[in-house]
């Protein structure tokens, strides 16, 4: 009978990916939290919360895209 055994290494995360995992995952929750707390947008708080880090990607692309395109031409 041939047994063929499984390599269980492969099953385990190296610790260097597990922290920058988790890392990623601490940014996309805090930053984008705090950047909506502070200008009050409740909705976006929860939103992030709830849908951590869908909620904190989608919060940058919103910042991206509603913020004027440049910010030179109105001090001209």
């Amino acid at each position: 009978m041939n047994l063929i055994a499984l390599e269980t290494s492969q099953l385990v995360p190296s610790p260097l990916f597990v922290v920058a995992a988790l890392l990623g995952f601490a940014v996309l929750l805090a930053w984008p939290l705090v950047d909506a707390l502070r200008q009050q947008k409740f909705l976006w708080a929860a939103a992030i919360v709830l849908f951590a880090p869908a909620g904190g990607i989608a919060w940058f692309t919103w910042r991206l895209v509603s913020r004027p395109a440049n910010r030179m031409t109105a001090h001209a």
